[in-house]
């Protein structure tokens, strides 16, 4: 899998200080291993051979713990000097990319371990623009909903209830790479500003849909849930 990989992990994990301390969320530990081991796991094993770390909290605890290259994967940051949220620390981590190229992106504290080949192919499939993975569940205080087609085209936020939710993971296609790296480095939200940026311009939005475990180590009874999915990984990586 030669498509580069953005992971944005700079979550200041506010809300697991109760039960794990003032650590970055990505590097919360679970079975005595941060949280973004796993992420990094699952990528090695898809074939990933690059990806950039997008930090900002604490940043100096990730990088010394990762270095600049994890087992058979490169490492690379892209360091934020004050808080930019999810869009700005995303658009610094795209000027880093070699130019004409898809990237893969993650969210630092989301685990969903599809199978990267396959979203690329139904990436390319229906000439997507941008493909979200997306899970279903019938929360509906945590998740924002996701309007997808019979096509699978997703057609912005849910007004009313829907099961689809985003997983975390995006695939950008090479012109969507190229508009991210123009733009001005500035504190924005991807969810928010970004994707609906997307929309308002006409770009094809597609969900990608597969039969994973999700987790969200966001909140505390999450992250411990995490513990007893992660088990089985944790054993054979």
């Amino acid at each position: 899998m030669n498509i580069p990989v953005i992971i944005l992990a700079g979550g200041l994990g506010t809300r697991l200080r109760s039960v794990v301390g003032d650590v970055p969320k990505p590097m919360a530990p679970i079975h005595g291993r941060p949280f973004l081991e796993y992420q990094l796991a699952h990528l090695k094993d898809q074939g990933v051979r690059s990806v950039t770390l997008a930090v900002g909290y604490m940043a100096n605890v990730i990088e010394q713990h990762f270095g600049a290259q994890w087992q058979s994967i490169k490492i690379n940051y892209s360091r934020e000097e004050h808080p930019l949220g999810t869009g700005g620390s995303l658009i610094k981590a795209c000027k880093l990319l070699p130019k004409k190229t898809s990237v893969f992106v993650l969210n630092g504290d989301t685990y969903f371990p599809a199978s990267l080949q396959q979203m690329h192919y139904s990436h390319l499939d229906r000439g997507a623009s941008v493909s979200i993975a997306v899970f279903k569940t019938d929360e509906e205080q945590r998740y924002s909903s996701l309007e997808v087609d019979k096509s699978g085209r997703l057609l912005r936020q849910a007004q009313c209830f829907s099961p689809y939710k985003s997983a975390g993971m995006y695939l950008f296609s090479k012109g969507i790479v190229d508009q991210l790296r123009i733009l001005p480095v500035e504190k924005t939200s991807f969810e928010e500003n970004i994707i609906n940026d997307f929309w308002s311009k006409g770009e094809r939005l597609f969900a990608y849909t597969e039969d994973c475990p999700f987790i969200d180590i966001g909140v505390p009874d999450d992250y411990r849930r995490a513990a007893s999915v992660l088990l089985t990984v944790s054993q054979t990586n």
